[in-house]
């Protein structure tokens, strides 16, 4: 069987074949792929985006594609590309065509291509996360004057906050056309299925869960391992990650545990040492920044940058807790990580969150909105041993079953067997 994956990042051994120029991401996407590149009845190609104005191609494990996209403009779509896939898809006459994603431009490409070549009942699409209704929460807990403010460096970009939220509206137009167009879509929650089947009521939904990247399977977070009162979120890069939440709840936090300590992974902005660092700032870091600095939480949060995987699995294991505040996800892999390396969870009930997480009983559960409700939750488990070890204990049983590698993998297969069929 020919299988295409479209991808939005290459996989680790496509980023080392060009000289590992490119950031590998997409975990549990990795994880399926080694195991689908190990089957003698799958033939796989592999295509994705690899930048601004020039392509690549080559093997691997797979044959790959990495595609041209255009500089600067992801609310743009590129009719060239629809063609440049076409003639691909019909050089190689695959049997599925698996699109990961939804929120980008090229997706909407591949889907019309495959229209074009007469080959729509092989497309299959799996839902990340969906860009058209996470534009309906993006700006949530923020300030009209944070939220309609300009920093030089947005002046410059033409990208405040209110700019990024029309981006995904926009972006969100080419992901209704892609999801109005195929007639097999992979989910794995309750939102996303209520949400793709508003666009496409037509199409099939088939429930499939995700493997997650393969060191979170090895390790077991440990009570009396852990840096205790300290509390751990995954990024703070734009307002959907519900960053200025927990910033917010820190205070209730440090009144009843002083020593109380948040740290953050992703892109690193902490207070700039010069103006020239300052002017760099766009709105989101600087709001974060400005909050830290008014609640007096200089010495109380520690950014710690991008994180690879095994320094990844290291903070989680040193937390004592894991927060997600989001505002909207759909089953955030944070989440997904923190409990099946058994670290006590507390998530902001949003989107598919509550399909991932009993309340009271494998985490807590919070009002996304109610800060005071997340410090309260927080104190719970720092306060209890016996409940930080029942949640760890339960969340990761349950994370097990959720991401089995081989059954998720079984799962796919049988799905492209019959689609095939």
């Amino acid at each position: 069987m020919k299988v295409l994956w479209l991808c939005n990042l290459p996989t680790p051994d496509i980023s080392e074949k060009l000289g590992a120029s490119l950031s590998s991401g997409g975990g549990w996407i990795a994880s399926l792929y080694d195991i689908m590149v190990s089957k003698n009845d799958i033939e796989l190609f592999y295509v994705f985006p690899y930048g601004v104005d020039k392509e690549t191609k080559g093997k691997t494990r797979s044959e790959f594609f990495g595609f041209s996209i255009l500089k600067g403009k992801p609310t743009k779509y590129n009719p060239e590309l629809e063609e440049t896939f076409r003639e691909y898809l019909l050089k190689i006459n695959p049997d599925i065509i698996h699109i990961f994603g939804t929120e980008f431009a090229h997706q909407l490409s591949m889907t019309k291509a495959a229209l074009g070549a007469g080959m729509q009942d092989r497309i299959v699409v799996s839902i990340q996360g969906l860009i058209s209704y996470i534009a309906k929460h993006y700006t949530q807990g923020l300030s009209e004057k944070t939220i309609r403010g300009w920093t030089l460096r947005d002046l410059l970009r033409k990208d405040n906050i209110l700019n990024q939220q029309r981006a995904f509206e926009k972006r969100g137009e080419f992901e209704k056309q892609t999801l109005s167009n195929v007639n097999h879509i992979i989910g794995r929650t309750t939102w996303d299925r209520a949400c793709t089947n508003q666009i496409n009521e037509n199409a099939n939904y088939y429930h499939i869960d995700e493997t997650l990247r393969s060191g979170f399977y090895k390790k077991n977070w440990s009570f009396d391992k852990c840096k205790k009162h300290s509390i751990f979120i995954s990024t703070a890069d734009y307002p959907v990650k519900g960053a200025h939440y927990i910033i917010k709840a820190m205070p209730y936090v440090l009144k009843r545990f002083k020593d109380a300590h948040l740290y953050i992974a992703g892109r690193k902005f902490d207070t700039p040492k010069s103006i020239k660092s300052r002017l760099k700032l766009s709105s989101y870091p600087k709001h974060i920044l400005d909050l830290i600095e008014r609640l007096g939480l200089s010495n109380k949060v520690t950014f710690l940058g991008p994180l690879s995987e095994e320094k990844m699995i290291a903070q989680y294991l040193k937390s004592h807790v894991f927060v997600s505040p989001s505002v909207i996800e759909n089953s955030p892999n944070s989440v997904c990580e923190a409990m099946l390396l058994g670290v006590p969870v507390v998530a902001s009930s949003v989107g598919g969150v509550t399909d991932l997480l009993e309340h009271k009983k494998e985490g807590f559960i919070y009002q996304s909105t109610a800060e005071y409700m997340l410090s309260h939750y927080i104190c719970e488990i720092f306060s209890s041993k016996a409940t930080a070890e029942l949640f760890s204990k339960n969340a990761k049983a349950r994370a097990k079953k959720t991401h089995d590698i081989q059954k998720n993998a079984d799962d796919v297969l049988k799905l492209y067997n019959d689609i095939a069929k």
